[in-house]
């Protein structure tokens, strides 16, 4: 198998703008064991409708919260997305909502962690046997004399943890009260090879939710459908 970091063509990200942020999201978490106020990016999940949870204008509030009033927001929410996903202090949720302007190709981020696509390009690669891929509707407003253009978020489950290669000999520590620990970007991305998905073909990676994940099965089927809008490197894969 092979598997390369997915990211924006920056000659076409250059000529538009996605500003926007999910309806409902987790605050960040301060914690008074180990001293971190701290919250992740990019970890979105726009197909989780927080509306029917009671005093859902909670998941509105930003600023950070104690360990105690973060797992208080948390509980509800794990019956709501699969047991494996994550619920790191700032998790967003619902759709994609904000501002655009420019030409779009066929894919589109906000920010360089949010994958956007044109229906259109999300048929023809399900049609072309790529796993996985669900679009959420972004509800964009277009701005600067833009035609308005129909964009789905891909709702991308986290899999994939870097390879002990990749990480220091010594290893990383992790607070056992709220879970910090601080990872430093690898020079040379190496993932497990046990941590990969069987039945996806893109996903979000769990020790840096930013960074987007594809199989040579999308990489290819994007190559020969000529979709534009993302460039492809390859990243290493080890045993463990």
């Amino acid at each position: 198998m092979r598997i390369y970091q997915v990211q924006p063509d920056d000659g076409n990200w250059s000529r538009y703008e996605i500003d926007g942020s999910h309806k409902w999201g987790l605050p960040g978490l301060q914690c008074v064991i180990c001293g971190n106020t701290w919250t992740s990016v990019g970890l979105s999940y726009p197909s989780i409708d927080l509306s029917s949870l009671p005093n859902s204008e909670r998941y509105f509030k930003k600023g950070a919260v104690s360990v105690e009033a973060m797992e208080e927001l948390r509980q509800p929410l794990r019956g709501l997305i699969p047991p494996e996903s994550l619920l790191k202090p700032g998790s967003s949720f619902g759709p994609l909502i904000g501002k655009a302007y420019g030409p779009i190709g066929d894919f589109a981020f906000c920010g360089s962690w949010t994958v956007l696509i044109r229906p259109g390009a999300l048929r023809a690669l399900q049609k072309a046997d790529v796993q996985g891929l669900v679009g959420i509707p972004a509800q964009l407003k277009w701005i600067k004399r833009t035609p308005p253009v129909d964009l789905l978020e891909l709702d991308l489950a986290t899999h994939s943890r870097l390879a002990s290669s990749s990480l220091p000999p010594e290893g990383i520590p992790t607070c056992s009260t709220c879970g910090y620990r601080k990872l430093k970007a690898p020079e040379r991305i190496v993932l497990a090879q046990s941590s990969l998905p069987p039945d996806k073909d893109l996903f979000r990676g769990r020790d840096f939710t930013t960074y987007i994940f594809a199989t040579s099965s999308f990489v290819e089927a994007v190559q020969k459908l000529q979709l534009t809008g993302l460039i492809f490197e390859e990243v290493g894969i080890a045993e463990s």
